[in-house]
């Protein structure tokens, strides 16, 4: 893992399961599509916590979005509006 030293044990323990579970479900009996869909589902649940413990980490108050703040925005004009003014 490239970010484990950002990680938790209790992340790092809860990734390495589901990718040992996705393992085992592939491998015993690749018929059972419903033991494969649970261990896939909770590999994604997983790999969510890695890129909350990545990146989450140092950014709640940064945005990197361009929005502008509520004050700043303007409303749209309709075309009823528009006619009110000529």
């Amino acid at each position: 893992m490239d970010h484990k030293s950002k990680l938790d044990e209790a992340t790092i323990g809860e990734v390495e399961k589901a990718i040992a579970e996705c393992k085992e479900a592939a491998g015993k009996d690749s018929n059972d599509v419903e033991t494969l869909k649970a261990a896939i589902s909770k590999l994604q649940t997983a790999s969510m916590s890695i890129g909350k413990a990545v990146y989450g980490k140092g950014e709640a108050g940064s945005s990197t979005s361009e929005e502008k703040p509520a004050e700043e925005t303007t409303k749209a004009e309709t075309p009823e509006e528009g006619k009110e003014k000529k």
